[in-house]
């Protein structure tokens, strides 16, 4: 039994206490009667002023690039180019490794360029191989010690056949001490599932392995596993759930490989780099319909989104729409996409696997955003509201590690979306972090705390919890008191701290422990 202040309970007015009995909840209600059977349960926890809800789902992530940015090769604080190099130079010499993973950087509104970077670098770490990843993943400073120019900016087709032979070199310990610690991360977050997307162009099939296995622990959040590829077979023998995640069809805003009609307003000429054509799309969407397995894709820039509406349209002439509704394809990032395309998608089923920190991170005035698109581009960027306006169903995540797996930030990155129109309301943005998750893995019976659904849980301590919604912005759930539904934390002044995270009835993080 857990008592606190407030459960998020659907239908139970003052619920105040959860009882659940091994994985299951078998009674929500006030504290009064929750202390009449005190006696009666192994186990009575209360949390005074504490908020019970749903545990999150971060629904689009990377774990052992997550975990090694955890263990100590995380340079995304560096300013500058030289700063990186300094940055880097500290951790190749105090590294005896031959094969070295380093992430984070973001030159975005940096002083100086790559030549600075080369310049700060010392001669004697030139011998060691590095691997240095972008923030976004798709571009990156590589060192190859067998070529005597030294390292170099790879993005494209380049950086993914570099990558594919570089991870094939680590071993499975460092695989398995990264998704440890990624998993463990998460679940300090109130995360109770992530869903990993690997693929070829991403991760390697010893890193998909790898995630497989750790995900046996009941002590950590559940994994939900995606292998992107067109080998269907392959995937599903290598113990996936499906081919959604990473097939890309483009790359990323950041690295200027994200697919756009018009070129970069920071660099005129460039417009990306496509990777899936709509013929392509539309063979992986009927394909996948044909053997009942959910397909995705990676779709960022305006072309790549218009690509994906595209590829829908011509599957259909080889499926029908209730084949594909079955399936509940997905989409990852659906940052750019057109009206006529959501319409489209939302009619299909399809979900939205969105991540609101790109917004709070980059979508800002004079952001990279702008920098790359240029303010009209922007105000198309990440537009949530018409997502739900036209009847997509949202998935948040993180694609850890570029943000974090934090999803109280996603919550308010998407209810102060710095696009206004693209703002939506608490309630919603709150389900697009937890049953949203679940509903985009197909499983629409988790993510609400209810009797005789599974007792997935994250309990919060809560100061201030607000006390309406906005009129402007979209409902997804009704905030009339009568339906049960108690105020959520108020973000204004900070994150709650997650105080327990229990996972099937079974406590994954708790933070007397982790102190």
């Amino acid at each position: 039994m857990i008592v606190g202040r407030s459960v998020y309970a659907p239908g139970v007015v003052g619920a105040q206490a959860v009882l659940f009995e091994e994985e299951q909840i078998v009674w929500v209600g006030d504290k009064f009667t929750a202390q009449t059977f005190k006696v009666e349960v192994d186990n009575y926890v209360e949390y005074p002023d504490a908020f019970i809800g749903p545990g999150f789902v971060d629904a689009h992530v990377h774990l052992s690039a997550t975990g090694l940015r955890l263990l100590g090769a995380d340079l995304s604080a560096a300013t500058s180019w030289s700063d990186l190099a300094l940055r880097t130079a500290k951790y190749l010499s105090a590294s005896n490794s031959n094969r070295n993973f380093l992430f984070g950087w973001d030159e975005s509104g940096w002083p100086d360029d790559f030549s600075q970077f080369l310049d700060a670098l010392p001669q004697a770490l030139r011998v060691k191989s590095f691997y240095l990843a972008r923030i976004d993943g798709h571009s990156a400073v590589v060192n190859q010690m067998e070529d005597s120019s030294g390292p170099k900016v790879l993005s494209g087709q380049v950086r993914q056949k570099y990558w594919e032979e570089y991870s094939s070199g680590f071993d499975s310990d460092f695989y398995t001490q990264s998704i440890t610690a990624a998993l463990k991360k998460a679940a300090s977050f109130g995360v109770v599932s992530v869903h990993e997307n690997a693929g070829p162009t991403v991760s390697s099939k010893a890193d998909f392995l790898s995630v497989l296995s750790v995900a046996k622990s009941n002590d950590l959040p559940g994994v939900v596993p995606y292998w992107a590829s067109a080998d269907i077979d392959e995937a599903l023998a290598l113990g996936a759930f499906g081919v959604a995640g990473d097939l890309s069809v483009d790359g990323s805003l950041g690295s200027r490989t994200a697919l756009l009609t018009e070129s970069y307003s920071d660099q005129p000429d460039t417009f990306g780099f496509a990777q899936l054509s709509v013929p392509e799309i539309a063979a992986q969407i009927v394909r996948a319909t044909r053997r009942g397995v959910q397909a995705g894709f990676h779709a960022i820039g305006d072309l790549a989104c218009e690509k994906v509406h595209e590829g829908f349209l011509q599957a259909l002439t080889e499926v029908t729409p209730a084949q594909v509704r079955a399936c509940r394809h997905r989409i990852e990032h659906l940052s750019m996409p057109t009206c006529e395309a959501l319409e489209l998608f939302a009619g299909l089923g399809v979900v939205a696997s969105v991540q609101p920190s790109f917004d709070a991170y980059w979508g800002t005035k004079a952001g990279m955003y702008e920098s790359r698109l240029g303010s009209a581009r922007l105000a198309q960027t990440h537009p949530f509201h018409k997502m739900i306006e036209a009847g997509m169903a949202l998935a948040f995540g993180s694609d850890s590690p570029v943000t974090q797996s934090s999803p109280w930030d996603w919550i308010r990155a998407a209810t102060t979306h710095n696009q206004t129109e693209s703002q939506i309301s608490d309630r919603a943005a709150f389900n697009a972090a937890t049953r949203g998750g679940h509903r985009a893995a197909r499983n629409d019976a988790a993510g609400v705390i209810q009797v005789g659904h599974r007792a997935d849980l994250a309990i919060w301590q809560v100061e201030n919890y607000n006390s309406g919604q906005a009129a402007t912005v979209t409902q997804s759930w009704s905030t009339d008191p009568r339906s049960g539904l108690p105020a959520l934390p108020d973000l204004s002044e900070g994150n709650p701290e997650c105080l327990l995270t229990v996972r099937a009835g079974r406590v994954i993080y708790d933070r007397a422990t982790h102190v």
